[in-house]
């Protein structure tokens, strides 16, 4: 939380200590598995992220992970100034993959780098040349994007794009010594890149991405608590009709727990799984009621 709160300048929205009895419910371990956990965002209509501390936790997803591995991969974070942000980082001692890049697609600059963080997640800064922004005292701009390693990344927009109307901003293939400098890949690979969520948004977007011909071990599976790292994408929608709807006529199995006291709130919560294997928990707010 530190890392998240005094390095990034996300606000601690909510926090509590102690064992979660509903929350352990929701995810299947006995009440005492939770030990604390805490609420950030930058701001209240933007995307956040829920910390949870277990008490006896199980290994980091992304321990000893293959760059091609399917998972949920890299929380991004926009950042005013990437030349800037590598140097203070750096001197603080914390470790980047490689030097930052520079690099475009779709018409839009960026700068990026990819930098270890805590529990094996992978810290991505984005620097998105050109385009005004709302930063924290620190030149960061609240979270960005979770991108998840998918083997087939049409199928897998497809499927978050009609459960969730979500917009599909990218649709793209990137190659080029820039790219795979940035990742790390082998001379001569690709990327298949599909961005979903809000064109008028930069925050709490999807990256899915498939690396051409280079298939990786399914991680999935180890993507559940209590495993350290990302482990789902939790949404908020006030249709949980047309979601439930979807599914069923999809086939798509699911589970809905209704009138849940969590940290983010009171609502009911539905619990599926993407074709790729990514959990996600859709959160239907009851308003306080």
């Amino acid at each position: 939380m530190q890392f998240w709160g005094e390095t990034i300048g996300l606000e601690t929205v909510q926090h509590q200590s102690g064992p979660d009895e509903e929350l352990a419910h929701l995810w299947g371990l006995e009440p005492m598995a939770i030990a604390s956990q805490a609420l950030l965002r930058q701001s209240p209509d933007q995307a956040g992220l829920h910390l949870v501390e277990f008490a006896d936790p199980a290994e980091p997803v992304r321990k000893n992970a293959a760059i091609t591995s399917r998972l949920p991969k890299n929380i991004d974070i926009y950042t005013q100034d990437l030349p800037a942000t590598y140097e203070q980082l750096t001197r603080q001692g914390f470790q980047f993959r490689s030097n930052w890049s520079e690099t475009e697609a779709d018409g839009v600059r960026f700068r990026e780098v990819h930098m270890a963080g805590h529990d094996d997640i992978n810290i991505v800064f984005l620097q998105i040349l050109d385009e005004p922004m709302d930063w924290t005292d620190q030149g960061f701009a609240g979270i960005g994007a979770l991108v998840c390693i998918a083997d087939n990344a049409d199928e897998e927009a497809a499927f978050h794009s009609q459960l969730l109307n979500l917009d599909m901003i990218m649709n793209n293939r990137l190659a080029g010594p820039g790219i795979e400098t940035i990742i790390g890949l082998p001379q001569g690979s690709g990327v298949q890149v599909r961005l979903l969520g809000s064109n008028d948004d930069w925050m709490g977007r999807l990256e899915i991405i498939e690396y051409e011909n280079l298939p990786g071990e399914n991680r999935y599976p180890l993507a559940k608590p209590p495993a350290l790292g990302c482990l789902h994408l939790n949404y908020e929608s006030d249709d949980a009709g047309s979601i439930v709807k979807t599914l069923k006529t999809a086939g798509i199995s699911y589970d809905y727990h209704e009138g849940v006291s969590l940290i983010y709130g009171r609502g009911d919560i539905l619990q599926t799984q993407a074709p790729g294997g990514l959990r996600l928990e859709i959160f239907f707010s009851n308003n306080g009621n």
